[in-house]
């Protein structure tokens, strides 16, 4: 992922506790969080690795969704 930003996820935290997807600078400033995930629409627990087609950010989570075994979540970025 080429740019101005990095992008990671924590796997605890966030609104509700569930784990966070961010970018920040380079230089370490202007952290973002882009989604609290809230166990149904992105699941819980992201996890693993970012991959990016340029458009989108995916990712997997170790739970939530509609079994609540994890989810395969996608972010549009910039």
């Amino acid at each position: 992922m080429e740019g101005e930003f990095l992008y990671g996820t924590a796997t605890y935290g966030g609104a509700n506790e569930n784990g966070v997807l961010f970018k920040i600078k380079k230089d370490g400033s202007n952290y973002t969080k882009l989604i609290d995930f809230d166990d149904a629409q992105y699941g819980s627990g992201p996890y693993g690795t970012l991959v990016s087609d340029g458009t989108f950010l995916y990712g997997t989570t170790i739970g939530g969704g509609s079994s609540d075994l994890g989810t395969i979540y996608r972010y549009k970025h910039n």
